[in-house]
């Protein structure tokens, strides 16, 4: 008897056989172009890899999702990259189960305690999680025009890993750091979250904001996922206007998600952000707030700023330096 192995998703939909041979010409066809797909991954991988091992004459120069740019000797400059394939998830599935086929049973044949079948089950869960993580990722980096996402290979099936990246545009940047990051890293089903920029909340008790500033690490699900990462880059925003509002000698305090300014008689003036997760015109909106020292905390006059590119934020800080003097 004569079998092939075939893998699908119960409840898939799935087209009449064809008999014909334009047919069997068009599957052999999909078949090669995965096949490609999966080896041109492999050997991009393999050089991400390769590139950043001290040698003779290779330098990388720049780096993006799927491109890598080197220098060769000085002389020439080249870039490779990984082209998005739309190949079916189906077939690449089943090629991926073939692979870690080869992998735990001819490869390792050692271990014989590999297990195929889960590691093929946990690899394949990944993927369909990891995809509603990147989902919510590129929503967030379009929807905000300051923040850009950079995707990481990692050569492991079960595991991904990209960064959100804020950047200060050069024209309003006088101090401080131009770019902040906030790396998320899924590991099977499990979404960790690393991020700089936000302050550490010991230190805020401690009323040493301006020295409190760390690398955060925690954990979240998929549901809570947007809401905390617009936060984090609110707090990084949050961050980058307070170092300006030093570098120019105004008196500002911050916390998690406001900004604050002492401006006369005890009279207190905050910029503060607001997240929204189902807002669509961002995600990250801002007020201006005032209130009179302990009052400010209580019963404070608000005004809708709305949602404000850095320019406009610099040029908000800029106006309320004016108050202050």
């Amino acid at each position: 008897a004569c079998h092939v192995l075939q893998f699908g998703f119960v409840g898939e939909t799935k087209k009449e056989d064809e008999t014909d041979d334009d047919g069997v010409k068009k599957r052999h066809s999909d078949l090669r172009e995965v096949h490609r797909a999966v080896f041109n991954e492999q050997v991009f991988n393999l050089i991400n890899q390769e590139a950043f091992v001290p040698s003779l004459g290779v330098n990388v120069t720049g780096i993006r999702e799927n491109h890598l740019q080197l220098n060769i000797d000085q002389e020439a400059s080249v870039f490779i990259s990984l082209v998005s394939s739309t190949q079916p998830n189906r077939i690449s599935s089943e090629i991926l189960l073939k692979q870690l086929f080869h992998e735990h049973v001819f490869v390792r044949a050692k271990n014989r305690k590999s297990n195929l079948l889960g590691h093929f089950c946990m690899s394949l869960a990944h993927r369909i999680f990891s995809y509603k993580v990147l989902t919510q990722l590129e929503n967030l980096a379009k929807s905000v025009s300051y923040v850009s996402l950079v995707s990481h290979p990692t050569w492991t099936s079960r595991t991904s890993s990209w960064t959100l990246v804020v950047d200060v545009p050069p024209s309003i940047l006088h101090s401080g750091k131009s770019q902040f990051h906030t790396k998320v890293v899924v590991i099977d089903d499990c979404i960790n979250i690393e991020g700089e920029g936000a302050p550490n909340v010991v230190g805020l008790f401690k009323g040493k904001c301006e020295n409190s500033c760390s690398i955060n690490r925690y954990d979240c699900n998929l549901a809570d996922l947007h809401v905390i990462l617009l936060q984090q880059v609110a707090s990084q925003i949050i961050r980058w206007l307070h170092e300006e509002a030093l570098s120019v000698g105004m008196k500002a305090s911050r916390d998690f998600l406001s900004l604050c300014f002492e401006v006369e008689q005890g009279e207190v003036v905050g910029v503060v952000a607001h997240v929204d997760p189902e807002d669509g015109e961002g995600g990250i909106s801002w007020w201006l707030v005032v209130g009179n020292g302990e009052e400010y905390k209580v019963e404070r006059e608000k005004r809708y700023l709305g949602h404000l590119s850095l320019d406009v934020l610099y040029a908000t800080l800029l106006d309320l330096l004016t108050m202050c003097s």
